[in-house]
């Protein structure tokens, strides 16, 4: 039968790996865990959005209001990284500011120039809520590792240039005739 649930490695590979619900119930992992993440992510987000759109008029110029929703979203992902366990604002300063510096970094900053394009989309545009784009912003943050590459076709993404060392994104089309 093989090895039941192990760790997070483990699991990703299954899942990448499945043919069907049966191989990933096989090997012994709930997908309910995963739905019950992704319900509370999505809660999680559009509650910042949420905000957002009560205390922000313009992210763009309002930036005291967009640093206070920036350090609460931060908050979060070292919440929600940590299984729970560590609050942002209980770090001791110098691990603050290392979060913080994280996000002047590749990844961070096309996280964080994301995240504000979303902002504008939703508040200005007016734009429906799209717990998605919570998602998207996670995958930039791998981009940390100068060795990825973000390859899509989705349109927002190529709407903003941070830099070469930042910008390491590729459309599907020219990705696949490489």
């Amino acid at each position: 039968m093989g090895r039941r649930c192990g760790g997070i490695e483990y699991q990703v590979k299954v899942i990448a790996q499945a043919d069907s619900l049966g191989d990933v119930l096989t090997a012994g992992i709930n997908p309910a865990h995963y739905k019950k993440l992704r319900a509370i992510d999505a809660t999680s987000f559009l509650g910042v959005v949420a905000d957002a759109r009560n205390t922000i008029a313009d992210p763009v110029k309002d930036l005291e209001a967009g640093g206070r929703l920036l350090r609460r979203f931060y908050g979060y992902l070292i919440f929600r990284a940590s299984n729970e366990a560590i609050l942002f604002g209980k770090l001791p300063d110098d691990q603050q500011l290392a979060v913080i510096a994280f996000f002047e970094q590749a990844g961070g900053k096309m996280f964080v120039s994301h995240f504000v394009k979303v902002l504008i989309r939703m508040i200005c545009d007016g734009a429906k809520d799209d717990a998605n784009d919570f998602y998207d912003m996670l995958q930039l943050l791998l981009l940390a590792d100068t060795n990825l590459l973000f390859v899509t076709d989705d349109r927002p993404f190529f709407q903003y240039y941070v830099g070469a060392e930042h910008h390491r994104i590729v459309r599907w089309q020219r990705f696949k005739d490489s």
